[in-house]
């Protein structure tokens, strides 16, 4: 039977961490931000050693929402735009 003490310890052990979800779009577009329902505000911009096509850096506009994407031209074909997004939205789709 475990003692008060050992509740004590268990119950203030801290929460395991959640892994988070990571997703890799390639796609075929002229347009560079593609619409996926989602409102996002722009934070940053940098050149890519290995490409000549910038990546742009976005944040889920939503309060709280830790979800953030990147988006950039494939070096070898830039006719496709690589979206990748790191996290799980905090809210729905907004309408």
């Amino acid at each position: 039977m475990a003692s008060s003490s050992d509740l004590g310890e268990i119950i203030n052990a801290p929460a395991p961490e959640l892994k988070e979800q990571k997703i890799i779009l390639k796609t075929k577009s002229e347009v560079d931000v593609l619409d996926d329902g989602y409102k996002w505000r722009k934070y940053g911009k940098k050149m890519v050693k290995s490409s000549p096509y910038p990546r742009n850096y976005y944040k889920c506009s939503a309060y709280g929402c830790p979800v953030k994407k990147r988006v950039e031209r494939e070096r070898d074909d830039p006719t496709y735009v690589i979206t990748t997004y790191e996290g799980i939205h905090t809210h729905s789709v907004p309408t």
